[in-house]
């Protein structure tokens, strides 16, 4: 697909391209829309090098304002003139792309203000294939993994542990309680991991009620196999961790499937919600690439703009 003009020629899309993370044909939905936007920008007579941080000029108070609300319905009005044929499906798909654009501007801190941040997409509704927990749904299986054991918090310790700490499947089920660091909180993951050992750190909290939990396993279960999460002294399978996790998401009452994957990413949503960049939330997953941590976080800009008290 032809990619020269303003907008492909900008920093902007070079660096979307390099770090989106996107899979082939969402790459091409965004560039479809980047041209319609550009279309947009040239019929405006739009020249110059593009920079959305500057985007108007006031001649009266000669400073410059970044593109903001107005312009994008400006441009959605001539999405829709200038291709009668779309339907409001395709125009919805349209619209999320480049809103996903410009969510990705402002993550990377190419843009100070992302016009698009609380625009509602009103022409199509559609099913989400949501792949992590929201801060509530959290809330929810941890209050009802405590009423399990709530002496010994074995349940509530392991969700916990696999919504805040980003750990794949195995590295849980081999998670030993010598590779926590209880005075920083800091474990080094180098059992069951999928690359080369390195570090990630656990809430404070988290880690101050493990410590607690260790005493109890081997004071009063009489557990000393050191896996953290073992069971009769065994270490605790993939299997067995897959059905504990339905189980009580299912209980708590979340009819959705989840799976141990999407705790991991859970962590992801957690963190950004909480402020953390990305940068410090590929650390914490560990991921080689930067963009690996971008394709965990696609779906993010669309779950902020959902009231999680209803």
């Amino acid at each position: 697909m032809n990619t020269v003009g303003i907008v492909f020629e900008s920093n902007y899309f070079c660096v979307w391209k390099e770090y989106c993370g996107l899979k082939p044909r969402a790459m091409e939905a965004t560039i479809n829309v980047l041209h319609i936007f550009q279309d947009f920008l040239y019929d405006l007579q739009f020249e110059g090098t593009l920079d959305f941080n500057r985007f108007f000029y006031y001649s009266e108070s000669d400073d410059y304002q970044p593109i903001d609300r107005e312009f994008i319905e400006e441009f959605v009005t001539f999405l829709v003139l200038q291709n009668p044929g779309l339907s409001n499906k395709t125009i919805y798909n349209k619209l999320s792309s480049l809103k996903s654009f410009f969510g990705f501007l402002e993550r990377m801190n190419l843009i100070h203000h992302n016009p698009m941040a609380n625009f509602k997409n009103t022409y199509y509704e559609r099913n989400i294939n949501i792949n992590f927990l929201s801060e509530l749904e959290c809330r929810k299986i941890l209050r009802y993994a405590l009423k399990i054991d709530p002496f010994s918090k074995y349940y509530f310790l392991l969700i916990w542990t696999a919504i805040t700490s980003a750990l794949r499947n195995r590295e849980l089920c081999y998670l030993t309680f010598d590779q926590i660091d209880f005075a920083t909180g800091m474990v080094r993951v180098d059992k069951g991991q999928k690359t080369n050992a390195k570090g990630i750190a656990l809430p404070r909290l988290l880690t101050k009620e493990l410590l607690h939990f260790k005493q109890y396993k081997e004071t009063i279960d009489g557990d000393i196999s050191g896996f953290v999460f073992s069971i009769n002294g065994r270490r605790l399978s993939g299997e067995k961790l897959l059905e504990f996790v339905k189980t009580i998401c299912k209980k708590a009452g979340i009819t959705r499937n989840v799976t141990v994957h999407d705790l991991r990413r859970t962590t992801g949503y957690l963190l950004l919600a909480a402020g953390v960049s990305v940068r410090a939330i590929q650390q914490q997953y560990r991921h080689r690439e930067l963009s690996t941590t971008y394709g965990y976080l696609s779906l993010l800009d669309s779950m902020f703009l959902f009231d999680e008290n209803t």
